[in-house]
C-alpha cells in the first residue's frame, strides 16, 4: 500500500496559489455592515446594491451598464471576451514557453511544446480574426446607413 506524502516545496507552493487566488476575493470584499446611508430599520437584511426607489420598491440596477440595442450588446460582449482572453492568452504562451523550457532537447517533448505553441497562436489568431471581423461587419452596416437598434460604431 503506497502512502502520499506532500513535501514542504509543493506544500508552500500550493498554499502561495491558493492564498493567489483567494487574497483578492476577501480584500474585495464589501463590508456587511453596509447600508448605502439607509437607516437600519429601512434595510430589512438586504444586500447594499440594492436600492429602494420613491415608495419604498426595492430597485436593481442594471448588470448590462444600460447597452441599447443588439449592436451595444455585441460590442460590450466582445470588451469582455478581450478583457478574459487577453490574459488567457499570455498564460498560454508563458505555458508553452515552459514546456520547451522543461523540455531539455527531448524529441517528443520539444514536439509537444511546438503543437502548444503553434495551437495557442493559432487560438489567438482566431480570436483576433473574430474581433476584426466583427468591427468590420459594424463599420459596414454603420456606412451603409443600417441601425439595428443601437449604436452599431
Amino acid at each position: 500500500m503506497h502512502t502520499f506524502f506532500i513535501d514542504k516545496r509543493t506544500y508552500l507552493v500550493s498554499l502561495f496559489i491558493v492564498s493567489f487566488f483567494i487574497f483578492p476575493l476577501l480584500s474585495f470584499a464589501e463590508p456587511a455592515s453596509q447600508t448605502n446611508g439607509l437607516p437600519p430599520s429601512q434595510t430589512n437584511g438586504l444586500p447594499p446594491s440594492q436600492t429602494y426607489g420613491p415608495s419604498g420598491q426595492v430597485m436593481l440596477q442594471n448588470p448590462l451598464n444600460n447597452i441599447t440595442g443588439f449592436c451595444g450588446f455585441i460590442k460590450q460582449l466582445f470588451l469582455s471576451a478581450g478583457a478574459l482572453g487577453v490574459p488567457i492568452a499570455v498564460l498560454f504562451l508563458v505555458y508553452a514557453g515552459f514546456l520547451f523550457v522543461w523540455a531539455r532537447g527531448r524529441p517528443e517533448a520539444l514536439t509537444k511544446a511546438k503543437n502548444n505553441l503553434f495551437y495557442t497562436l493559432f487560438g489567438i489568431a482566431i480570436f483576433f480574426a473574430a474581433w476584426m471581423l466583427a468591427l468590420a461587419i459594424a463599420a459596414t452596416l454603420a456606412q451603409f446607413g443600417v441601425n439595428i437598434a443601437g449604436d452599431c460604431r
